[in-house]
């Protein structure tokens, strides 16, 4: 039966040939073994195993030194080459990994990552630069997708999402009514239920559940509610805010950050409406331990800011 090259490269591990270029480089069995950390026998047996496989004598011993017959400088030349290449490719690859590894997307409806993520993402890659924290600026049920689809690792959201998915509160925001400058309730802290009577107000649509407690608190006191005018993003709301459409309801930081000094911003007598951020994972990740350590930062950094705000 003739031995095909294919047949003898199947016989042939790395080790045959990382142990045959050792002992080639260094000329001898014993700093062969040295160098690679095996047993002076098992160099010898690697070397012979290699030899048996390609049928071809690749080395001569003397009493001093190790040779290489001319067969085995061509394998030497070609082994040492491929060898290089290959440890080149897998030093790429693991470095790609190491860095894959330091990667964390997290995902977030388009406010709360334009206002609620940045300076915690920037507190975060201040005390652990070596680490990669991505934005995804998605849709509710876009976000929802990327988590079930693995393209991201986790999310913040101020809705509640399914049992699929582990969710935990981590901070909330008081939402306030803001009032333009002229406006008849302007310079107000509060307001009472009766003022809304008549009036127009802009909402996103996520606020329809803190829209129904308005609706009813003001049913219970026989007042008749304000228009809603629904839109799609905040972006819109400030948008329409500004036109001088009417009043609005949002978050007090998205109020102070996006708000000009002259808009009034007021709390509802009578009423607690609050959005709540909470953390959404998935029930499986292959970055348990970085999500692990970002979650801390961002536990500790709602927790600071409610301090901030209190004090």
């Amino acid at each position: 039966m003739t031995i095909t090259p294919r047949d003898a490269l199947r016989r042939v591990t790395l080790s045959d040939l990382e142990t045959f270029v050792a002992v080639a480089e260094l000329g001898s069995f014993s700093a062969a073994a040295q160098h690679l950390h095996v047993s002076q026998p098992a160099v010898t047996n690697r070397v012979q195993r290699l030899e048996a496989a390609i049928k071809t004598r690749l080395l001569t011993r003397t009493t001093r030194r190790v040779h290489m017959t001319p067969a085995g400088e061509l394998l030497f030349a070609q082994a040492s080459q491929a060898l290089d290449v290959l440890d080149e490719v897998l030093r790429d690859l693991m470095d790609s990994a190491a860095q894959d590894s330091s990667r964390l997307v997290v995902a977030s409806t388009p406010f709360t990552a334009s206002i609620l993520l940045p300076p915690l993402v920037r507190a975060y890659r201040n005390r652990r630069p070596d680490r990669d924290i991505v934005i995804l600026d998605l849709s509710y049920s876009e976000v929802l997708a990327a988590l079930e689809g693995g393209d991201a690792h986790m999310a913040i959201l101020t809705e509640p999402a399914d049992d699929r998915f582990v969710v935990e509160a981590v901070g909330s925001d008081d939402v306030v009514l803001i009032a333009p400058p002229r406006h008849a309730l302007t310079g107000r802290a509060t307001v009472s239920l009766d003022a809304l009577v008549d009036q127009e107000l802009i909402l996103i649509d996520q606020y329809r559940p803190l829209f129904d407690s308005l609706v009813n608190a003001m049913n219970d006191a026989g007042l008749s509610p304000p228009t809603a005018r629904w839109v799609r993003s905040m972006s819109t709301v400030l948008g329409l805010f500004e036109a001088g459409m009417g009043l609005a309801l949002m978050t007090r930081i998205t109020a102070e950050l996006r708000c000009a000094a002259d808009v009034s911003l007021m709390d509802i007598e009578g009423l607690t409406l609050q959005r709540v951020y909470s953390l959404v994972l998935p029930r499986r990740s292959d970055r348990v331990e970085l999500v692990r350590e970002f979650c801390d930062h961002l536990r500790t950094g709602f927790m600071r800011e409610k301090a901030e705000r209190q004090a």
